[in-house]
């Protein structure tokens, strides 16, 4: 047996139909059903799920995470009462799970739902209102080596994304082989593959050339590539190449080869793309130096193909001055945000620009859409060429 539970006796039929029928109904409905079965009988009807969808993640070591199951009472529902919440312990051990109430009395690693969203995340159809993402909380250890963290927390990441994945309408296939392979796109501290889930899919089965700036590992020759692996799973038909300051093992996997080289040198970029590319992906997960990321994308973006994407990660440096950002972040134009601040002026050149656009960026008429997440932004490869609103429609709002 795969995995335990505290319930193994538990059976309520009637609050799992209800709650199983209220979620295909929608959110309100689903906020009164969890009113009229109760908050704790309906989190336990959730919580049951777990041991059934757990997909055990290799691990060297237990791991216990704090589950959390919340009850504001406000989402689509202005009568039950609000402020309510209950502890699990999940223990991820051998291959198993055991879930059992109450808060464990040490953890590494909280993970707070609310119900609603839970249910809707266990029980909604896939391609549904994606449901509200579950708050996760690491608490980070001291360490001198950040080598010495990844393997520390190895552990306590994997339980925390195999209970992610095992409270997913989709299971979190992209996730769960970030972790596998040691990518940190995934768990503790970066959440991205469900963006590049939604941004990728269309591409997954196709031939693409995917280019990621930076391998990890830092200047560790034999530490790294977790990432490049990745993709080369997720990419069945893909060629994956990885750049990184540092000598890397110049292949990593049947599909995957590392090239060593500098993204702050556009003379270095100029010949790889003309060596390698052109390439349907481009992700910058280099030294996230903010004039780097600008260097690279300038060199790089022309680089991909029509329908492709350019990624930008961990833009949070645009407000650390270590690394050339500013608290300022869209008004400084140095940093990676006062980069996708002008692209988002740029993509809409026509609406404000008159005079002759063959002076903009490149980007300017190839690009056809961003998309911004939390410390990670989107860039769609395109012609920019839709016609500017025309000018019958009045520039000056009606007067209230």
């Amino acid at each position: 047996m795969r995995s335990t539970s505290a319930w193994d006796g538990y059976e309520d039929w009637e609050a799992v139909e209800t709650l199983v029928t209220a979620v295909g109904a929608g959110p309100r409905r689903l906020a009164a059903a969890v009113g009229e079965i109760g908050f704790e009988r309906s989190a336990a009807v959730a919580v049951r799920e777990i041991p059934l969808r757990w997909d055990p993640p290799w691990q060297a070591a237990p791991a216990t995470t704090h589950l959390r199951i919340r009850h504001d009472g406000r989402p689509h529902d202005g009568q039950s009462p609000g402020g309510q919440s209950v502890d699990y312990a999940v223990q991820a051990y051998d291959g198993r799970v055991q879930v059992a109430p109450g808060r464990p009395s040490q953890t590494t690693a909280t993970v707070t739902y609310e119900v609603c969203e839970l249910l809707r995340s266990l029980f909604g159809p896939r391609d549904g209102l994606r449901p509200a993402p579950p708050q996760v909380e690491i608490a980070w250890p001291e360490v001198s080596e950040l080598a010495m963290l990844a393997k520390e927390m190895g552990p306590s990441v994997q339980g925390v994304e195999a209970l992610l994945a095992a409270c997913s309408a989709t299971g979190g296939d992209l996730g769960r082989w970030a972790v596998t392979a040691g990518s940190d796109k995934w768990g503790g501290v970066h959440w991205y593959t469900r963006h590049y889930e939604r941004h990728f899919r269309a591409l997954r089965d196709e031939p693409v050339k995917v280019l990621e700036i930076g391998v990890g590992g830092y200047d560790d020759e034999s530490f790294g590539g977790g990432s490049l692996l990745m993709w080369q799973r997720y990419f069945r038909r893909g060629l994956v190449y990885g750049l990184d300051l540092y000598r890397k093992p110049e292949t990593l996997g049947p599909r995957v080869r590392t090239v060593q080289g500098d993204q702050n040198d556009p003379e270095f970029l100029a010949s790889l793309a003309a060596e390698l590319g052109p390439f349907d992906i481009v992700i910058d997960d280099g030294s996230h130096v903010n004039g780097h990321v600008r260097t690279s994308f300038e060199a790089l973006f022309p680089q991909v193909r029509e329908g492709g994407l350019y990624v930008v990660e961990d833009i949070q440096t645009s407000y650390w001055p270590g690394y050339g950002g500013s608290t300022l972040g869209t008004q400084d134009a140095g940093t990676s945000l006062g980069l996708m601040a002008s692209l988002v002026d740029l993509l809409h050149h026509r609406e404000y620009r008159s005079d002759d656009s063959a002076q903009l960026p490149y980007a300017a008429h190839h690009m056809t859409g961003l998309h911004f997440y939390h410390n990670v932004a989107f860039v769609e490869k395109g012609a920019n060429h839709e016609q500017p609103s025309p000018g019958w429609i009045p520039r000056e709002a009606f007067p209230a």
